[in-house]
């Protein structure tokens, strides 16, 4: 299977909560590793199904140039670098409420924030 078949699977196994009212919940997705290749074709996927899922954190290691187009483009409430002097060049151009979270520890938080992680390191 490609890595972008697997990522759709991945992505379109996660299944919406369906509410009550009969109203699809929307999933909050980590994506960790959103700057490699398995990374980005799940951020398409997550793009393709807006209606569905909301990326709320993204992470990763030293990308940081592909990270904030990202970070731009979803506005997630949370942004983990690993290296943190590429954090550094990433902090200042963040949209305003992103947190930056650095290091083994910001992967982690960026990881618990979504009501799903994708691991894509």
């Amino acid at each position: 299977m490609s890595a972008t078949g697997a990522a759709q699977r991945v992505c379109l196994d996660i299944r919406p909560a369906i509410g009550n009212d009969r109203t699809v919940a929307v999933k909050a997705i980590a994506i960790i590793g959103s700057t490699g290749s398995v990374g980005r074709q799940a951020v398409e996927v997550v793009k393709d199904n807006m209606d569905r899922f909301r990326i709320v954190a993204l992470a990763a290691h030293r990308d940081w140039e592909t990270l904030a187009v990202q970070a731009k483009e979803f506005r997630p409430e949370v942004v983990a670098m690993s290296d943190p002097d590429a954090a550094k060049r990433l902090a200042g151009i963040l949209p305003k409420g992103t947190d930056l979270q650095v290091g083994p520890a910001g992967l982690c938080s960026a990881a618990v924030v979504g009501d799903v992680a994708l691991n894509c390191v």
